[in-house]
């Protein structure tokens, strides 16, 4: 069963975009490949990106904090971004 689709529509682009990262074996994905994916603007992107920063503080130590950053040359990189966390962000936005 898909769960995303009991999610709100921004908490779903925010699960898809978190879901690249852990797909991307580096955890580094470009923003093109996210706005093609998605159909989404850079306006959106961005903030997406920081509600997705505020929700992993939420759901991790401060220990073992997770996160994405912006590199150079609109690349997106996910520090700490785990199957467990993912899980941890999904039933968040279930409720």
């Amino acid at each position: 069963m898909d769960f995303t689709l009991f999610f709100e529509k921004n908490d779903q682009i925010s699960y898809a975009v978190l879901q690249s990262f852990a797909l991307s074996g580096q955890h580094i994905v470009t923003q093109e490949h996210i706005l093609e994916k998605l159909d989404i603007s850079e306006y959106k992107l961005t903030q997406v990106i920081l509600k997705l920063n505020s929700d992993l503080k939420k759901v991790t130590s401060p220990d073992n904090t997770a996160a994405i950053t912006a590199l150079e040359n609109h690349n997106y990189q996910g520090h700490n971004i785990t199957t467990t966390l993912i899980h941890q962000i999904r039933l968040m936005y279930l409720k």
